[in-house]
């Protein structure tokens, strides 16, 4: 049976994933590491998460990409990590 991560993983390659633009850490490590080590989608680490997106707009718009999607995780109030979608 494939855990969370590995599914996660695959149905991005599947759709057609090649670049992924992010920050490391604790929440996403194992999600990379598959995505690289498995599906062999390219990680380009950026410093914070808003240079991430822009990262990931300007690889789109040069690129020609037709989809890019922004992520970040910011704190809720109890402490947990709240994903938001940009």
């Amino acid at each position: 049976m494939q855990t969370v991560v590995e599914r996660l993983a695959r149905m991005l390659a599947d759709e057609g994933t090649e670049i992924v633009f992010g920050v490391t850490g604790d929440g996403n490590l194992e999600l990379l590491t598959e995505l690289t080590e498995k599906c062999g989608v390219t990680f380009v680490h950026a410093r914070h998460e808003q240079g991430a997106v822009a990262m990931a707009e300007g690889a789109r718009s040069r690129l020609g990409a037709d989809l890019a999607v922004g992520v970040t995780g910011i704190a809720g109030p109890d402490g947990g990590t709240v994903v938001a979608v940009v």
